[in-house]
């Protein structure tokens, strides 16, 4: 698949790049999103009736690969933000939940988190559970790798009600719901990543995301989506790697020429390239079939599984071209490596993917 961009296409890459070299400095990743709020581009495929921009989603996939590029933690909460909490919203929301919630989430007003992994502690683990009390339902639980944290002014939680999975929204100040600390880990320095604790939180009816009962399909539909916004983001970090690493070996020399003129050297870029551009073009599909509303979730699946399995090899690779200098902080070619495994690990593990896309070609 070989895809044409539109002029408006065109234009939204390059408005993207430019914002991203101009916020490369920018040290608080939220700000460079709340930045791009204000560009109009957090509701970039979203109707304009709730604050959206009205274009499509390849759009949107296209500014993630971009900004990807510069700022992999921004990325994330940028895909966050549109391709999880939004569009869970969107798809499955009432008319007053969407214009409520859609327009402060497209103009960085709230954050939104999606709590939707139990924390399993022990042995006596208890999953996340809501009961019906009159016009309430009444939560406990805790909730783990939630993005934004705290930073989150509205988070989509799943719970069981009657051993139904249900999803709530449910607000930050909501009394009993309180966030852990934030997590320390070893990339993506710039997105909050807390547990949060559930106690006799009291969620209005009215607040039910769906119907009892929904929250696996809602999960299922959003997840899957989001699997081409982890693709594409693991995508850009791969393209910048490569992009250093092809500008290092033409420029280091050793043994009187340019180290890519070796054999080796060669080897890896060239299967680097190839990793990329087959990312690349599985999300691509995978978004195209998004906007033609055909089912894309397998594509989807096969996007974000490959790219998975090959973001890392390709980061290795860019850390191995540049030798020692990949392995110190000063060219930041070590950091890439870090955030594309972060990606890998808060999408959610790929490998079962790899055996839902068999049982996909099974059926």
């Amino acid at each position: 698949m070989v895809l044409q961009l539109t002029q408006e296409q065109e234009l939204i890459v390059q408005s993207v790049r430019e914002f991203a070299q101009e916020t490369q400095k920018e040290t608080d990743a939220y700000q460079v999103v709340k930045g791009l709020a204000d560009m109009d581009f957090l509701g970039i495929f979203y109707p304009e009736e709730y604050g959206g921009a009205g274009t499509d989603f390849t759009s949107f996939i296209l500014a993630l690969e971009e900004l990807a590029k510069t700022n992999a933690s921004a990325a994330l909460i940028y895909a966050n933000q549109c391709s999880l909490v939004a569009y869970a919203i969107y798809r499955w929301g009432t008319q007053e939940q969407k214009s409520t919630y859609l327009p402060s989430l497209f103009s960085a007003e709230i954050f939104g988190g999606l709590a939707y992994i139990d924390k399993d502690p022990s042995e006596e683990w208890q999953p996340c559970t809501a009961r019906r009390e009159g016009d309430c339902f009444v939560l406990n639980g805790e909730k783990s790798y939630v993005i934004n944290g705290s930073k989150a002014g509205v988070y989509v939680v799943t719970a069981l009600v009657d051993e139904a999975l249900t999803a709530f929204l449910v607000e930050k100040d909501t009394p009993g719901l309180t966030c852990g600390p934030a997590w320390e880990k070893m990339g993506l320095d710039g997105v909050e990543v807390t547990n949060i604790q559930l106690a006799e939180v009291k969620v209005p009816a009215e607040n039910l995301l769906g119907e009892v009962g929904q929250g696996g399909a809602i999960l299922a539909e959003v997840l899957a989506l989001n699997h081409i916004a982890m693709a594409a983001i693991t995508v850009g970090i791969c393209q910048r790697a490569f992009e250093a690493s092809v500008a290092y070996s033409q420029e280091r020399i050793q043994f009187g020429r340019p180290i890519a003129k070796l054999q080796a050297i060669q080897t890896m870029i060239g299967n680097m390239a190839t990793n990329i551009q087959a990312a690349r073009l599985l999300a691509y599909q995978a978004a195209a079939l998004k906007d033609q509303d055909k089912d894309f979730s397998h594509l989807a699946d096969m996007a974000r599984y490959f790219a998975d399995i090959h973001g890392e090899l390709v980061c290795q690779d860019a850390i191995q071209i540049h030798g020692g200098y990949g392995y110190s902080e000063d060219l930041g070619i070590e950091k890439l490596l870090r955030d594309v495994k972060g990606i890998s690990l808060f999408a959610g593990p790929a490998v079962p993917l790899c055996l839902k896309i068999a049982r996909d070609e099974l059926e």
